[in-house]
């Protein structure tokens, strides 16, 4: 079983600013509401081409239901203000980057070992419930920590 640990907050390229991660407001929060009306047409129109782009069928009932959920997905970005919201920046330093090259290296070796034991019915498969103590605190590092895991199969 594979074991994830945390090192520290630096493994994370949290910058220098960014002890604790506070509050975050959208960047366009204090601009005017024409640059927001702007901002939502155009995510409408992005969306729109995409569906198009994916559909590839133009009749009556498929484009009015694709409009319909483009508008549906851009009312949920709008009401929950999480349209370009990000929690955090994340820069590239060497220790991160080495974290996303071992968890890599452990996504490949949790794959082998799970193909392993589901086609050879000698090895054993004992699902279970483990409780681990972890040193994360801050919102992105529970979040890079919860991907990790859900990343790598047999976990």
């Amino acid at each position: 079983m594979l074991q994830i640990e945390i090192a520290s907050k630096a493994a994370f390229g949290y910058g220098p600013d960014q002890e604790e991660m506070g509050p975050y407001r959208c960047p366009w929060a204090r601009q005017p509401s024409t640059f927001k009306a702007m901002h939502y047409l155009f995510s409408t129109f992005l969306l729109a081409v995409f569906w198009l782009l994916l559909s590839g069928y133009f009749t009556a009932l498929l484009l009015s239901s694709g409009l319909l959920s483009v508008l549906l997905v851009v009312w949920f970005l709008r009401r929950m203000d999480r349209v370009d919201r990000e929690p955090g920046t994340l820069y590239p330093t060497g220790r991160f980057l080495t974290y996303i090259a071992w968890l890599m290296g452990c996504v490949v070796k949790a794959n082998i070992d799970l193909a392993r034991r589901i086609w050879d019915p000698r090895l054993p498969i004992k699902p279970s419930w483990t409780r681990l103590e972890t040193a994360v605190s801050t919102p992105l590092e529970k979040t890079i920590y919860a991907y990790s895991i859900t990343l790598t199969p047999g976990t």
